[in-house]
Formats: structure tokens, sequence, C-alpha cells
């Protein structure tokens, strides 16, 4: 009898221990916790997969009923299957009187710190949308959630994303019309698997960022080496990370031209730097009545260019790069015997570096 009666015992502490408490959402989505207190509004709970973790709050209203661990039911919101259009405020407040919850709205919650009283870290601790939002992992989502800039967000089925909208239809019209919304007015999508895409759109990013296999075409006009000297410049982009392009122009002596490659390093970015090579022209000399020194110099030049892209999607850009020449021989004999010709006052120096600045528009 003693050894049924702590046979019994054993098992009453082992099934209390790991038995769990069950909050219902009004649109069905269940998840398992350990209640720890229910306030006028709120009902506190830690995850049961973590009990000695962070605590969480959900709001009253957004919860259809706690199932307890002992049996006992407790209904908020019998007949309500509509989930809450509640989204915190970005400079609202999240206070407790020494530790911030994390509150749940149905899928997401809203996450602070905890507060060591022994610091001098206020109580009130303001909440930003950039560190207080994210999403569970582990609920049973069934439709794609879309946050956008203006603080809203909306229940839908993405059925598509190009570089520029994010198409859709409304959770509640499964079949009904499609929209499209552009990118640059959203800040993040949640998935139902659970997986966040996010889009961020400050100084340096486009609204439109290409895709990897998106051809692109460049005309553009300027001076320098990859414009020929003065002249136009042809761009071409089989894929967003590479280029291909000529330049041709007049370099105050002759034609000049070249033809070369550029890597792209941040094509995505308003501002992107890239690694350039090219063969062509790359230096020029002319001397006033002394035409037998007058040369054009053809080789090979390497450098960084800087793609500055205008405009909100950035479609035309600004070109300015900085490069090495390496000259041909015959151009460097000719250069030192002018240096060395008495009669010649020399006006300018040949440097071991060039430059280039140019308008590209995209067609």
């Amino acid at each position: 009898m003693k050894k049924f009666f702590l046979f019994t015992v054993f098992i009453f502490i082992v099934v209390t221990g790991f038995s769990q408490d069950i909050i219902t959402y009004v649109r069905g989505v269940k998840i398992e916790v350990i209640v720890t207190r229910i306030t006028e509004t709120q009902i506190m709970f830690r995850l049961f997969s973590d009990q000695r973790g962070t605590e969480y709050f959900a709001y009253k209203k957004n919860v259809e009923s706690i199932k307890y661990r002992d049996g006992r039911v407790e209904t908020y919101n019998p007949s309500s299957r509509q989930i809450s259009e509640y989204v915190p405020n970005a400079n609202q407040q999240i206070s407790n009187s020494s530790t911030n919850q994390r509150g749940f709205n149905d899928d997401i919650y809203f996450s602070t710190q905890k507060t060591d009283n022994n610091t001098n870290e206020k109580d009130n601790q303001q909440v930003t949308t950039s560190n207080t939002y994210q999403t569970m992992n582990n609920w049973n989502q069934t439709s794609d959630i879309i946050l956008f800039r203006n603080g809203t967000r909306r229940m839908v089925n993405v059925l598509e994303i190009t570089p520029e909208v994010i198409k859709y239809r409304d959770f509640d019209n499964p079949t009904g019309a499609i929209y499209s919304i552009r990118k640059s007015d959203v800040t993040r999508i949640i998935f139902q698997n659970g997986r966040e895409e996010t889009f961020s759109y400050g100084f340096n990013s486009l609204e439109n960022n290409y895709d990897q296999n998106e051809q692109q075409f460049y005309f553009g006009l300027g001076f320098g080496l990859d414009y020929g000297g003065f002249g136009g410049k042809i761009e071409y982009l089989p894929v967003k990370y590479f280029g291909l392009f000529g330049g041709l122009g007049y370099n105050l002596l002759s034609a000049g031209w070249n033809v070369g490659a550029s890597v792209k390093i941040l094509p995505d970015y308003r501002v992107s730097p890239n690694l350039v090579f090219f063969y062509g022209y790359n230096g020029m000399s002319k001397v006033v009545n002394y035409s037998y020194y007058d040369m054009t110099s053809y080789g090979i030049s390497f450098g960084i260019n800087l793609d500055i892209r205008v405009g909100s999607k950035g479609n035309n850009k600004w070109s300015l790069g900085v490069y090495v020449p390496i000259r041909s021989k015959e151009f460097m004999d000719n250069y030192e015997a002018m240096k060395n010709d008495k009669r010649l006052e020399m006006l300018n120096n040949l440097y071991p570096i060039a430059g280039g600045i140019g308008y590209n528009f995209r067609f």
C-alpha cells in the first residue's frame, strides 16, 4: 500500500511537471504555455518550452480561452474568430515595475530586455519598431502577413514578389481580386511557414532591386579614359553583378576607344563600388610645333569606379572612376624624350593614375 501511495505521488509530480496550459487565440492558433498571472486586460505567461525564460503577455481581447493543466477551462471570447488589428505605435512604451514583458498579438510579440534594479536604466524603456518585433516560429500560422511602413498590417496570401511590387489576395477572400503594392511601402512580410522577408529602403537602397538575371543597357556621356577622352560609352549588363562596356571619344589628338568589363559589388544599392578592367586609350601627348612627339597610348588599365544612382528607382547614374593605366613602352620612351628635349617646356606632367566621370542613362 505504501509503495502504491509513493508511486501515485511520483506520477502526480511527473504529470504536473510536464503539463502545460494551452492558450487558444480567437483565430484558432494554440500555444503551449505556463500561465503566471492574469490582469484585467492581459494574460502573462512563459512558453512551456522555456519555463524559466522571458515572461510574455497576450491581450484578453485576442484570446478565446485558456485550458489549464488541471483540466479547467476559462473562456473569454467564445464566438469570436477575428484577429485584432491592433499594432503598437512605434513610440509606445511598455513598462512594468521591474520587468518589461513581451506581448503576443496572435502572430507578433513585442520584446524589450529585462531591467536590472541595480543599474541606472529607466523602468519605462521606450520600444521602437526596429528592435521590438519578432515572430513566433512555432505557431500554426495560416496566412501571410504584410507590415506596412505606415504601421498597419494586412493578412494576405502572397502570390508573387517582383523587383518592384508585391502581388497578393486578401486572406478573407482567397479567390478574389489580385492586388499589387510597391515594395517601398512595405517593411516586412511574415510568411505562413514562419520565414520573414524584410525590405529596407534607406539612403543607399533602391526601390527596384533588380532581379539577378535581368539585363540592363546604359548609354553615357562624359570624359576620361573609359569614355575615350571626351565621348560616350555603352554598357551592357547580362546579369546585375557583371557588365561589359565600350567607349569612343576624342582625346584632343585623335579618336580614342576602349573596351572592358566591370564587376558590380553592390548592384542593389544607390552607391555601388565596382572593379573595372579595360583595354584601349590610356594616355596622350601633344606638343605644339613639334608634332613628331604627338602620340596616343593604347594598353591595359584597371581600377575602381562608383555608380551613383539617381531618382527613386535609380534608373540613371553618375559614374566616377580612378584608374591605373599601363602605358605602352613606345609611349613612355617618347615621354622621356620630351622631358630631355631642352627646347620644350613641359606644361603638364604624366601622372600614374587617370580618371573618368560621366552621366549614364538606362534604356
